[in-house]
């Protein structure tokens, strides 16, 4: 596997944490269209939560098939 490989697989885990806070960020800017920010964050942050642990899944099955 080559540096460059390397650097990309780092950089893909290490957004996920991103998702959460992304998330919320377009949940707020929704809900403030429809004038319920607090809600559209609350949701943004359960969506974010459940995309985030789908690619944390996704992730370690990966790994785990190349053992």
């Amino acid at each position: 596997m080559s540096e460059e490989e390397t650097g990309w697989r780092v950089l893909k885990y290490a957004t996920l944490s991103m998702e959460i806070p992304i998330m919320a960020f377009i949940g707020y800017m929704i809900g403030k269209q429809i004038g319920q920010e607090i809600i559209g964050t609350f949701v943004g942050i359960l969506l974010g939560t459940f995309v985030m642990w789908f690619h944390v899944l996704n992730a370690f099955k990966k790994i785990e098939k190349k053992k």
